[in-house]
């Protein structure tokens, strides 16, 4: 596979590279997520790095339960460095991966050893030809304005096409300050995504088993 121009990496988007490398040299894990608990630690249970994977699998799985019957073709918009995609590729979906960082390339050409497509590129300035069964948001749609977002995977997806995010979500539009001030409001993201033509198949608030175990 042909690999993209360079691009100027900024500052904050390569101590966040730096960051992602040291987490991943300590978990091991090609995921970027906290994962999901299920059954949750009982109080004083230890929570170790094995634990960790294991959690980031149960996510995984939970996650993908969630793609309906019929979906072949998957667009993962901010794919991170690969988890997702090969965890797709090797269930037999065509999936492509999109992420703007080029370090993020590298890693995610390296996991799904140059197998899967990714674009090099911001969602927003993804111009495509192509429509996809799904477009898929993992923990990565706070990094888009909500019309953006909608209007964008509108355009993506076939008739009949499906949007599939999991991400942290604020119902309080007021609070605009703190770590997650930049998650979507919830009745702000349902009016972008009712007006760009979607109708809401099936939700599920599984915060309990992913929240708390940062603490």
């Amino acid at each position: 596979m042909q690999k993209s121009k360079l691009t100027q990496i900024p500052k904050p988007t390569r101590y966040q590279n730096a960051a992602i490398d040291y987490y991943m040299g300590i978990t091991g894990s090609s995921y970027l997520h906290y994962g999901y608990w299920e059954p949750l630690p009982k109080p004083g249970e230890e929570l170790n790095i094995t634990r960790l994977r294991t959690a980031q699998a149960a996510y995984t799985e939970k996650l993908f339960s969630f793609i309906p019957e019929g979906v072949n073709t998957i667009l993962d918009v901010g794919c991170g460095v690969g988890g997702n995609a090969v965890y797709l590729r090797d269930r037999g979906f065509a999936v492509e991966g999109l992420a703007p960082d080029q370090i993020q390339e590298e890693k995610f050409i390296h996991n799904t050893q140059g197998k899967v497509t990714f674009h090099l590129t911001r969602f927003e300035d993804f111009k495509s030809s192509k429509q996809y069964d799904l477009v898929l948001f993992s923990e990565s749609s706070q990094y888009i304005s909500v019309d953006d977002l909608a209007q964008g995977s509108a355009r993506l997806l076939g008739n009949g096409g499906y949007l599939l995010m999991a991400d942290m979500m604020r119902s309080n539009g007021e609070y605009k300050e703190g770590i997650f001030s930049n998650c979507h409001v919830v009745s702000e993201l349902k009016v972008a995504l009712e007006k760009a033509g979607f109708n809401l198949v099936k939700t599920e608030d599984i915060s309990n088993a992913i929240a708390q175990r940062l603490i």
